[in-house]
């Protein structure tokens, strides 16, 4: 029909999906999807040449023909699920049916997004939905196997204490007779079982490898049984033999304490908790005995009973039937010691003789078993197990596999939230039979070779198929690859013989059943065949629906109409994506501009909680560099550039935060943010090195649609007339709040420039909403001072922010009065200001006319002492903010501020840090503190010098014990030890544990050391107030951060915490420590876990 040109219309008929359409999950819920049949490898498969060739004669095999309806057998189950369902579940329940094809597990890859994944899902499951758990686990035939499979999955990311520790809860919550537990061969033992063989593998080989192989390669016979032997002195030998066997292993089991592995330590302790919680009844000596004899009959006993699965035996042809008994008596009398009983006459009456090495042993093993819980009880967590790879693919396809056979009970047997937060995981990981399926379609040799190219070059596969195509006048018959971002041609060797970007694609066409075509936006286009051309666009459309910003694809796909429903209703791999999809599109520009993907990027998109303040700040000061050749901690423009790229379409976050960071190289990206971004609603680029902003600017003004722009922050940035001209036409224009031009103008030419933008405003008499301005650093002449003095009053009314420190002026005294007529200011910053005769009468009058002024900052002035104490005492605010940091002071000075602040009781935040007050001043000034019972924030950094630590500490004390209030407490150390408090840091920190009001902690600097490091994790212990901490550049060790970080695992409070990166580092330079970045980590995963 199709020769003659007679084929019906529905077939040639194409449906085109443009560009810029709306694909995210569709509403089609029911479909007809072709399916291709299941293939074995043991079967003969005609290659796509031959099946072409095929198709041509007439003679293409049945199975590879159109089907008018699907030919794979769906199995029929029946479902759990008895009520309405979301497309999502609908789509994930039916991921159980079907036939997967015929290969080796081990020759499957999973890539390390889908191990996370699987990672990540059963954390969830963990925290969230244990029931989940108990589903997968309630088939015994796979149990034991399952459970090493999670393990093992668990263990590569640290969560395998956590996965064993619910599984033994769940079999506490299951039993109200402690006699009961754990008897049974469950799924709770068979993890704990697994995971002691996995944490002690190394104890059980050294310590007790040489004697049972000793044993079983001996011809001694323990055979006590007169049943079995008949020759009564052979039977007293026998005897003796089993006596001296016993004392040697109990003293080995008792002797080797030391080496007991730290997991299985850990493993006691919490067994030992919860047997607490759930036999409390139970006294301390029975519940150390449960606990001891749980380790002995799960981990060391096993290993002499079976000891060819621990690898103290290599092949279980060397034990002999004469050995395996000796073994088995053993281990008898092994279990009996552990679990405190005797032999009786009714069961084994030929064992009773070993009541007397019970006898003598039971008191060792129960001051053993004592030990155990007793040792492990502040064991560090940290120390249980290192990061492994996975490399074994085999128990990750059993899990997923369970998985998808279990996926209709588990969103029948659970709550909407649960089951639809597993679908989510589910779409990520995708079915079971569609990555059997796609590896099945190949030969086993070249199952292996594709693993290998996947693995070499860290490429995840989500669809692979047999194509055929022409590249550069070559003819190949090879491998197509469906990767998260790029199309992947492989030829017959595995070389990579074309790779295409999402990015690059305009059109996707597949016309028939057996061809297709990409069509690229440079106007070239691969044209190829395949079989499984829908499943490949399929695959296509899951993987790159990220990379685009609302699942709108940039590519079109044209099919015929009758294919066309199979591709509305396509989830995305990356069902998780927060922040309005960011990390998706992200890692696609990284990978389109060949920029390896920023691990600190990452972390902080996912760690993002959506809803919670400051959620919707792309806070860039969280990133650190990856560049080994960028020798700034912060990302390099080359590493910036994808993040711009996806801040473009991005409608999730109103803030944009960079500061320190060259941009130079970013500008083009800069440009096309703020032509292009409709939700940004503040900028902070503060010192980026660019210096075209005059163009940038322009370009908002010209380009940008909703100009929702509010708050400009271009601080550190040197700024020339042109620039500053389009700064004041866009405050004038787009109603601007804020703005920062600290240390951007240079000369008093651009400040002109600036100010004559305001001209007209103040002609017309038009009131601008500008409620901040900051203009530190600023240099300006005294025309532009008298236009600040004289009109700004005019033009800003409802100014409340002013910035006016350290300017270059002739008279820094003449800038106190640009503050008149300015009645709404709550902000003053007059830092570096110097107070003459001429002017020392005006600054405390104008102050007092500032009825709103709420935070005054004077860093750095020269004020006299009579005027100081008449400001302060001018403060009208209930709530004061007084900063007099980098001030100094003679005796009178102190006293004076001293009886100053007794007066104003109304101040809740000082700053009185780098000042010469010293240690006596200091205790003067906390002694005037103590009566203030409103104070919240104290900084008194930099302030000591040790020549009295005595009564400063008794002052600091005191006043910590009085301080009710206090929330922020700012107390840096200075560079020498004498500025420092050192081991007198333990008394304080040890105060604040008692403090129910603390917020942030400042304490770097202070060379406190391990010791200091272990009051700090007690407090992290029990603080549920402290969210903010600084702690680095204390001359910490390695015992010291890991105390930290195992108490950051129990905190629950703490979302902002400051990496010790400089204690690392000292640590890596004298050799001490090569896994900074391992606890790094840890600290980074527990705050992100909190909230961040």
């Amino acid at each position: 029909m199709q020769k003659a040109g007679n084929l019906p219309k529905q077939y040639t008929e194409k449906e085109k999906i443009v560009a810029g359409t709306d694909m995210s999950n569709g509403s089609a819920k029911t479909q007809q999807v072709e399916t291709t049949p299941t293939q074995t490898t043991t079967e003969k498969k005609p290659t796509l040449a031959e099946l072409l060739a095929m198709q041509k004669a007439g003679t293409l095999p049945n199975e590879f023909q159109k089907q008018k309806a699907p030919v794979e057998e769906v199995v029929k189950r029946e479902s759990f699920i008895h009520r309405e369902i979301s497309e999502i579940e609908e789509e994930v329940s039916k991921y159980g049916d079907g036939r997967e094809a015929q290969i080796k597990e081990e020759n499957l890859y999973y890539s390390e997004r889908e191990l996370t994944v699987l990672q990540n899902m059963f954390e969830f499951f963990m925290k969230k939905a244990p029931n989940i758990l108990s589903t997968m686990f309630s088939n015994r035939d796979k149990a034991e196997e399952l459970a090493d499979a999670v393990l093992n999955l668990t263990y590569s990311k640290r969560l395998a204490l956590d996965f064993v520790s619910q599984m033994l809860k769940e079999e506490f919550e299951t039993h109200t007779d402690s006699h009961s537990l754990f008897r049974e061969n469950t799924s709770a033992t068979r993890v704990a079982k697994s995971f002691l063989a996995k944490v002690g593998r190394k104890y059980l080989l050294d310590i007790y490898k040489p004697f049972v192989q000793e044993i079983i390669h001996s011809d001694i016979s323990f055979e006590i049984d007169d049943h079995r032997e008949t020759d009564k002195e052979k039977l007293e030998i026998n005897k003796q033999n089993l006596f001296k066997a016993c004392r040697k292993l109990f003293d080995l089991v008792i002797d080797s304490f030391d080496l007991l592995p730290p997991g299985v330590k850990l493993l006691a302790r919490i067994f030992n908790e919860y047997a607490a919680q759930f036999f409390g009844e139970l006294s301390d000596d029975a519940r150390n005995s449960l606990t001891g004899s749980f380790i002995m009959l799960r981990y060391i006993n096993p290993a002499i009973f079976s000891p060819e699965k621990y690898g103290i035996v290599d092949d279980p042809k060397e034990i002999s039937m004469s050995g395996r008994r000796n073994l088995i008596l053993l281990s008898k009398v092994l279990q009996n010691l552990s679990n405190g009983v005797k032999f009786i006459q009714e069961k084994e009456p030929f064992m009773l003789p070993l009541n007397v090495i019970l006898d003598e042993y039971l008191d060792k093993f129960k001051r053993y078993f004592r030990r155990i819980v007793n040792v492990a009880k502040n064991f560090p967590f940290v120390l249980v197990v290192e990061e492994t790879a996975i490399t074994d693919m085999k128990p990750i396809a059993l899990i997923h596999k369970e998985l998808c056979e279990r996926a209709d009970e588990i969103i029948g047997t659970s709550s909407i939230e649960i089951s639809e937060e597993f679908c989510k995981y589910m779409v990520s990981l995708g079915k079971y039979s569609d990555k059997t399926h796609s590896f099945g379609e190949f030969k086993e040799e070249i199952q292996i070779k594709l693993k290998e190219f996947l693995i070499k070059n860290k490429h995840e596969a989500v669809y692979i198929s047999s194509f055929s195509c022409e590249i550069n006048g070559n003819k190949i018959d090879g491998i197509l690859v469906v990767t998260l971002h790029h199309i992947v041609i492989l030829d017959q060797s595995f070389n990579v013989v074309k790779e295409i970007h999402v990015f690059d694609i305009q059109n996707v066409t597949s016309a028939n059943k057996m061809g297709m075509s990409f069509k690229l936006k440079d106007g070239t286009s691969l044209v190829g065949e395949t079989i499984h051309p829908d499943q490949i666009i399929i695959a296509m459309l899951r993987s790159f629906k990220s990379s685009f910003a609302d699942g709108v694809y940039g590519f079109v796909v044209d099919v015929p109409s009758h294919r066309s429903a199979a591709f509305k209703n396509v989830f995305s791999l990356q069902t998780f994506n927060t922040c309005g999809g960011f990390s998706g599109i992200y890692n696609a520009f990284c990978t389109y501009k060949k920029v390896p993907i920023n691990e600190s990027v990452q972390a902080f998109i996912e760690g993002t909680k959506e809803g919670l303040e400051g959620a919707k700040e792309l806070n860039c000061l969280m990133f650190n560099t990856t560049d080994p050749n960028n020798k700034n901690d912060a990302m390099s423009p080359t590493e910036f550039q994808p993040v711009l790229s996806a801040l473009r379409t991005n409608k999730y976050f109103t803030k944009l935060n960079i500061e320190s960071t060259s941009l130079v190289g970013c500008e083009e990206e800069l440009k096309k943010v703020l032509e292009d971004n409709e939700t940004l609603e503040c900028i902070r680029l503060n010192d980026v090195g660019i210096k075209e902003w005059d163009t940038i600017l322009c370009a908002y003004i010209e380009k940008n649609k909703s100009h929702n722009i509010k708050e400009i922050d271009l601080g550190n940035n040197k700024l020339e007339s042109k620039a500053l001209a389009s700064l004041a036409q866009i405050i004038v224009k787009y109603q601007i709040n804020k703005i920062n031009l600290n240390h951007c103008i240079s000369n008093d030419k651009s400040i002109s420039s600036f100010f004559e933008g305001f001209q007209e405003c103040l002609e017309k008499k038009i009131h601008l909403p500008l409620t901040s301005l900051k203009l530190e650093g600023a240099k300006m002449g005294n025309e532009s001072l008298d236009f600040m003095t004289n009109q700004f009053a005019k033009i800003f009314p409802n100014l409340m922010e002013l910035n006016l420190s350290n300017l270059d002026v002739k008279n820094s005294g003449e800038v106190v009065n640009v503050l008149k007529g300015l009645n709404f200011l709550v902000q003053v910053d007059l830092s570096g200001i110097s107070i003459g005769k001429k002017t020392e009468t005006g600054l405390a009058k104008i102050i007092s006319t500032l009825n709103n002024l709420k935070e005054l900052r004077l860093r750095n002035c020269s004020i006299p002492a009579t005027v100081l104490k008449e400001v302060i005492e001018n403060l009208k605010s209930s709530e004061v903010i007084l900063d007099l940091q980098g001030m100094q002071f003679d005796d009178e000075g102190i006293n004076s501020l001293a009886e100053s602040i007794k007066i104003n009781k109304n101040i809740i935040s000082f700053d009185i840090s780098q000042t010469n007050v010293k240690d006596k001043g200091l205790s003067k000034i906390l002694d005037a503190l103590v009566e203030n019972t409103v104070i919240e924030t104290l900084n008194i950094s930099k302030t000591i010098n040790g020549d009295d630590t005595e009564g400063l500490m008794a002052a600091l004390l005191k006043y910590l014990k009085k301080a009710t209030s206090l929330k922020n407490l700012i107390l840096e150390g200075g560079n020498k030890t004498d500025q420092q408090l050192g081991l007198n840091m333990i008394p304080v920190l040890n105060s604040l544990v008692k403090n129910e009001h603390i917020v942030s902690l400042d304490i770097q600097s202070q060379g406190m050391g391990n010791k200091g490091a272990f009051a700090l994790a007690n407090l992290l212990k029990i603080t549920k107030t402290l969210q903010t901490l600084k702690w680095d550049q204390n001359e910490i060790g390695i015992f010291g951060l890991r105390a930290v970080v195992d108490s950051m695992r129990v905190n629950t409070s703490v979302k902002e915490l400051q990496l010790p990166i400089l204690d690392c580092r000292a640590l890596r330079v004298q050799g001490k420590f090569n896994d900074g970045n391992k606890i790094i980590g840890e600290l980074v995963k527990s705050v992100q876990k909190k909230g961040l």
